[in-house]
């Protein structure tokens, strides 16, 4: 059962694959939870009446960080010549279902790592007390 994917390089090159599980899987978890848009207006709300700074980054190879906790295989890529060999995917990369989902994973665990909890309304939204003051990271 194979489903193509996409990888776009910087080159705008595009790389078609297609990837294989050992055994059939329903992914119902496919999905990366974000902030609720109160949420953000509450967190604006509070830099603005307190005078803090916002800062705002986008992390454009996010999903090539996520580690997969399922075996998958891919097809080489075009241009090989050796046709009878596959790849055993240990990084999640772009097309796979489960990709935005293993990332947000990878993520909440390395804010937890270093000492951020989550919110108890919104679980997108991770605070950590410091001497200096209070970080809030909005998902």
């Amino acid at each position: 059962m194979g489903i193509q994917a996409q990888v776009r390089w910087k080159e705008k090159a595009s790389l078609g694959s297609s990837w294989f599980s050992t055994k059939i899987i329903d992914y119902h978890e496919t999905f990366a939870t974000v902030a609720r848009n109160s949420s953000y207006r509450l967190v604006l709300a509070l830099a603005a009446i307190f005078e803090l700074s916002v800062f705002q980054f986008d992390i454009k190879t996010a999903f090539l960080y996520g580690n997969l906790d399922e075996t998958v295989y891919m097809e080489l890529p075009h241009g090989f010549e050796v046709t009878r060999y596959v790849c055993l995917l240990r990084k999640s990369i772009y097309g796979l279902k489960q990709a935005s989902r293993v990332w947000a994973k990878r993520l909440q665990t390395s804010l937890q790592h270093h000492g951020f909890k989550e919110l108890i309304s919104d679980l997108c939204i991770y605070f950590k007390t410091t001497a200096a003051g209070l970080i809030l990271i909005a998902i």
